[in-house]
């Protein structure tokens, strides 16, 4: 009554009349443990040619996204975890294939948070060109501020082969929202 399974259609049928089903995602559900309102369980395995296959030539990505292409090489499952009540949290646990490739994805992750830090400050300091100097250098300032403790409070955690990117109440929850839903359009 409360679930809903999406999936390509020749999974979705071997998944609905499975008995005693024992498959990586059935792993990851029986092993969920919360009570968030929201859960969504990815294994990449079944998948993962199919996005390999669609990804563009390295050649024809510029090269500080190049290295996104191999996330699907590095990934084992995903889940996102989010609830709305008043103790608002979100979580994307990405389960990598080893340990190294975790710290891979934890790097490109470090890496793709500092990237969009510049852009935005680099944005942000176009706009003030009109700015009084004493004006640009103060507003500039405040925003290195704001991006580092928005960089901060979204940047992952890794242990073993899982990374983890945690959010919890706040005034930077929709921003840490919004991020996570980023991050798994990306994966």
């Amino acid at each position: 009554n409360n679930t809903l399974i999406v999936g390509m259609e020749p999974f979705l049928k071997k998944m609905l009349s499975a008995q005693d089903a024992n498959g990586e995602i059935v792993k990851l559900v029986a092993d969920w443990d919360s009570d968030s309102q929201l859960s969504a369980f990815m294994v990449m395995e079944p998948v993962r040619g199919i996005i390999q296959q669609n990804l563009p030539p390295q050649n024809q990505v510029p090269p500080p996204f190049s290295q996104f292409l191999d996330l699907p090489s590095l990934i084992k499952s995903v889940v996102l975890e989010t609830s709305f009540s008043e103790q608002q949290m979100g979580s994307l646990k990405i389960t990598a294939v080893s340990q190294d490739a975790a710290e891979k994805i934890k790097t490109m992750a470090d890496g793709a948070i500092q990237m969009g830090r510049q852009i935005l400050v680099g944005q942000m300091a176009q706009q003030m060109g009109s700015l009084d100097p004493d004006m640009q250098r103060a507003f500039q300032a405040y925003l290195q501020r704001v991006g580092g403790s928005i960089a901060d409070s979204i940047r992952p955690t890794q242990t073993g082969n899982t990374v983890l990117f945690e959010a919890q109440g706040g005034q930077n929850q929709l921003v840490n929202i919004g991020t996570m839903g980023t991050l798994v359009a990306l994966l």
